[in-house]
């Protein structure tokens, strides 16, 4: 489903799902800027190798800012599969 066939209520939590997304994908940045014997770079790298965590937090994040009465009428299940969608575009650990 592409955003232009979605209702404004799916665009939103759509939008909110990429850019939560687009945050932890950034922690790819700390790998980047760490020497690989640093605290900062073993977490980070621990942390993108969790997929089941990412996931959680992309939705939470997202969730967070479209808020709980949004996901109602939207239900968890359509707006876990954006997830994994965005998980797969930024080459997160994923499982589906």
């Amino acid at each position: 489903m592409k955003a232009s066939e979605m209702t404004p209520r799916q665009r939103k939590a759509l939008y909110a799902v990429r850019e939560a997304a687009s945050n932890i994908a950034a922690f790819e940045n700390t790998l980047l800027d760490n020497k690989p014997e640093s605290p900062e770079y073993k977490n980070a790298k621990a942390y993108l190798m969790d997929g089941e965590r990412i996931k959680q937090d992309i939705y939470e994040e997202a969730v967070g800012s479209i808020g709980e009465r949004e996901i109602r009428f939207l239900g968890k299940d359509w707006i876990m599969e954006r997830v994994e969608k965005q998980m797969i575009k930024y080459e997160l650990p994923h499982t589906a």
